[in-house]
């Protein structure tokens, strides 16, 4: 036999469908609900088979529990549909309750249930608001105040980002050291002295940051370190409502730094939600504090011509909370100024977003234990042009860079086993992912060297440098043993000058040495262009 459970309300709508009311009582019922299906329903509370043929003691709690679960599931129910429901439940139990009993408790469940409802909505109406409204016209325009004109706003959010090894921590050392002797920033603009809080989850206090602050003069009695206490560690991303409650007992605060900022963020770093959630009680310590919260992240390995914002590690929205961002890169060669380093500007929204500054780093001894070196930062000369130009010609700098190592090493193992002919050096650079043009940059600096093998159709090869060349014999030649010269083959005497890697004497030694013919062609011996590969 087939079976359908339905809930009481239904059981009635559906049994109204199918077999009718007559005067408000139910004629014929459907099938009874089995009892396992009941016991799962309940919980060990009364079923609802229980409810519907309760016994002669149990009708009126047995009508309250059923009048409570019908209003739960018909939001919205009046009180004459909950009586008509009472009324058709009355009429299936073996002994009936009065219709005016009935009807009363019905009623009465139906006016508790509403001023439940009414009350709890009045609590929620008269809970503090946590907003208001303003009229523009009563708001008097501040301006911006900074700790570093341009740079780092105070009491608001800055991000510091860069590749490993640009010294990130350092320049942000070096900031909070003049910061705590009121010195001059990197541009010469002059800082007011303040205190300055510092919690970091890379570096160690006592063997790196204290140095490096004490190395760059910073009035240590002004900087505050955040440690965790009883064993636990400071966890950026839950504590920082405590930290904002402890500051309140330090005057001054200008700076406050994390290191790395992506720990503030309980969640995933590359989306853009929870970006902002974790960002936001970094904000409010600014807004509470007035520090410039100062938040070092890094870059990731994007190419050279992408948006320098889109460097920055994880989601875009660390870029977009934060109202000034700068960057910090390594360049491959100096810049003009003799800088190793670029410190930059890469966004604000509330001044320039341009220009940098360079910089170096070096180690300096402590002048109270000479024993112990530490990092700091030799600010250079202000650098114009926007962040993409700058980061860019570094980022790029830093790919060739690794590129050329590749192929200086790949190279030479190529030809550590002897000349190689430069259509093959061309093929197996093609293999191993290497422009042709790397190949021969790498050559260059290699001082590798390249000749061409004598008689019709010799090819081009090359050879690492060695001084021990006027040992070997060309392989055209078997008469005589040859020097350098008699195994480069096709020179001549004008254009042997251009040979860096030989000396005078070798020349005018091995001259009388080439055999006849062998100086027929006017081929320049570093004349890259006319190659035949």
């Amino acid at each position: 036999m087939a079976v359908m459970w339905l809930r009481p309300h239904r059981y009635i709508q559906v049994a109204r469908f199918i077999n009718g009311y007559k005067g408000g009582v139910l004629m014929t019922k459907l099938a009874e609900i089995p009892e396992w299906i009941l016991a799962t329903a309940t919980d060990g509370k009364p079923t609802l088979g229980q409810l519907y043929t309760p016994t002669t003691g149990d009708r009126n709690q047995s009508l309250a529990r059923l009048t409570g679960i019908w209003i739960n599931q018909n939001p919205g129910i009046s009180r004459d549909g909950l009586i008509e429901m009472g009324l058709a439940w009355n009429s299936g139990i073996p002994s009936p309750l009065p219709e005016a009993e009935v009807k009363r408790t019905c009623k009465s469940i139906f006016d508790k249930h509403n001023r439940e409802n009414q009350d709890r909505d009045r609590r929620e109406n008269t809970k503090p608001l946590t907003f208001e409204l303003v009229q523009g016209s009563k708001i008097e325009p501040e301006d911006i105040t900074w700790l570093w004109r341009d740079w780092l706003p105070c009491g608001k959010l800055v991000i510091l980002a860069g590749q490993p090894g640009t010294g990130k921590t350092t320049v942000m050392m070096s900031i909070a050291a003049i910061t705590t002797i009121g010195g001059r920033m990197p541009d010469g603009t002059n800082a007011e002295s303040g205190n300055v809080v510092i919690w970091s989850g890379e570096d160690g206090i006592a063997d790196t940051l204290v140095p490096r602050l004490k190395a760059m003069g910073a009035d240590m009695t002004k900087i505050y370190f955040v440690i965790g206490k009883s064993g636990l560690p400071f966890d950026p991303s839950k504590d920082l409502p405590m930290l904002a409650e402890h500051l309140k007992s330090i005057p001054d605060v200008k700076l406050i730094i994390v290191d790395p900022v992506v720990s503030a963020i309980n969640g995933d770093s590359h989306k853009n939600a929870e970006v902002r959630k974790g960002l936001q009680p970094l904000v409010d310590l600014g807004l509470v504090t007035g520090a410039c919260i100062a938040g070092i992240s890094h870059f990731n390995k994007a190419g050279a011509n992408t948006n320098p914002l889109d460097l920055i590690s994880g989601s875009i929205a660390f870029a977009a909370v934060a109202r000034v961002v700068l960057g910090a890169a390594k360049l491959h060669t100096p810049d003009e100024h003799g800088h190793s380093r670029i410190f930059c500007r890469i966004k604000s929204n509330i001044g320039p977003d341009e220009d940098g500054i360079g910089y170096d780093l070096c180690l300096e001894p402590l002048s109270v234990r000479t024993d112990i070196e530490a990092s700091t930062v030799l600010w250079g000369q202000y650098v114009k042009g926007h962040s993409r130009d700058l980061l860019a010609q570094a980022q790029a700098e830093a790919k060739n860079s690794t590129k050329q190592a590749e192929a200086e090493e790949w190279l030479t193992d190529l030809l550590t086993a002897g000349p190689v002919a430069s259509k093959t050096i061309q093929e197996e650079a093609k293999k191993a992912g290497l422009s042709f043009r790397t190949v021969r940059r790498a050559k260059e600096r290699l001082k590798a060297i390249d000749y061409k093998v004598p008689g019709k159709g010799g090819q081009w090869m090359w050879m690492l440098p060695t001084e021990e060349l006027d040992q070997v014999t060309c392989p055209d030649f078997t008469t005589k043993k040859l020097g350098q010269l008699g195994k480069l083959g096709q020179l001549t005497e004008g254009n042997i000058a251009n040979l860096s890697n030989f000396t005078m004497k070798n020349v005018e030694e091995n001259l009388d040495n080439l055999p006849s013919g062998a100086c027929q062609t006017e081929q320049p011996f570093f004349d890259l262009e006319e190659e035949a590969i």
